[in-house]
């Protein structure tokens, strides 16, 4: 099987449908106009479950629309959980009965002006895009283990992005203070978001070696440069900052952008494709295995670790103080 850069994530999904067949797939974060909505849209053919979540029921009812038009007879399920809400998290947990055979952990928020925090606490990127996957992964895993069989291991996707490679966050992703409880002063946008996308990665790579004799896969990725409704929706000047439009709003390069059909197909090779599970643990990128010398240094066993136990902490006390 032969993917890449140009790859849809529909021509992955119809090359891997026999991979597909008969699996319960959860997706977060499956929006119209974004990637978790195109990935569940082009596995629904195929699927014997879809399990849809989103924060808001509404274009969670719209992406079910969308599906059921296309593939009346697919079985789907939504779960509206809000990922920046441990409450939320343990509620919409509950829902899910099911045998869990891939979990697309793909939800993200935008980069934030100023320093802001969840419900709980933590600083709002990384609280959502990573504690918030965590802690969901963490309560779904009797239903991911219930899906192993002797002839199958289920799949952990993070969704991560090339936003590990920021120089300025080089070995620092701050594990003594990812909330900016210590230093708030030192909060700055795109290395908070940068740090969070680290933690997609290393929290695959843990899940990996800490569930191997479990029969359990992970994999993080970059999907590519592609122009979702999360760049739409991110502030102006952001996209300014990040070269995307000129100050006139302008698209810069556009030819360099992913289209959102070939954005998703990385999404798809690391859920389904069977010459990828002797590399449990790794990033993809453009639907290929990246080596890890091709990496930041901060993606080692020792900070996904000590991430781990991190996370394990904070998600277990509910809530963080923060002086005032």
């Amino acid at each position: 099987m032969s993917f890449g850069l140009r790859t849809t994530g529909a021509e992955a999904a119809l090359k891997l449908q026999d991979h597909i067949r008969g699996k319960n797939v959860l997706i977060t974060g499956v929006t119209q106009g974004g990637l978790g909505g195109e990935t569940a849209r082009v596995l629904s053919p195929y699927v014997n479950l879809l399990i849809l979540v989103g924060r808001n029921p509404d274009k969670l009812q719209e992406t079910l629309q969308v599906i059921k038009g296309e593939t009346p007879s697919v079985n789907v399920q939504t779960v509206s959980i809000d990922l920046s809400s441990l409450q939320s998290i343990r509620r919409g947990a509950l829902e899910i009965a099911h045998p869990i055979h891939v979990l697309i952990n793909n939800a993200a928020i935008v980069p934030t002006t100023e320093l802001t925090r969840t419900k709980d606490g933590f600083e709002s990127q990384f609280g959502t895009n990573h504690l918030g996957h965590f802690y969901l992964t963490s309560l779904l895993l009797p239903r991911i283990l219930s899906a192993v069989s002797a002839s199958y291991s289920p799949r952990v996707v993070n969704v991560s992005s090339a936003a590990i490679h920021d120089p300025r966050v080089g070995s620092n992703i701050r594990l003594d203070d990812p909330n900016y409880i210590l230093r708030p002063e030192e909060y700055q946008r795109m290395i908070s978001y940068s740090v969070s996308k680290v933690a997609n990665t290393l929290h695959a790579r843990e899940i990996a070696k800490r569930y191997k004799s479990d029969g359990i896969l992970a994999f993080s990725l970059h999907p590519g440069g592609v122009w979702t409704n999360l760049v739409n929706n991110s502030p102006v000047d952001l996209r300014q900052e990040l070269g995307l439009i000129d100050e006139n709003g302008k698209v810069l390069q556009p030819e360099r952008f992913k289209s959102i059909a070939e954005g998703t197909s990385t999404h798809i090779v690391a859920a389904f494709d069977p010459l990828i599970k002797e590399y449990s643990g790794a990033y993809l990128c453009d639907c290929r295995v990246t080596a890890w010398n091709d990496l930041p240094a901060c993606l080692n066993e020792d900070n996904a670790l000590k991430l781990w136990m991190l996370s394990e902490e904070l998600t277990s006390k509910g809530s963080i103080e923060i002086d005032a």
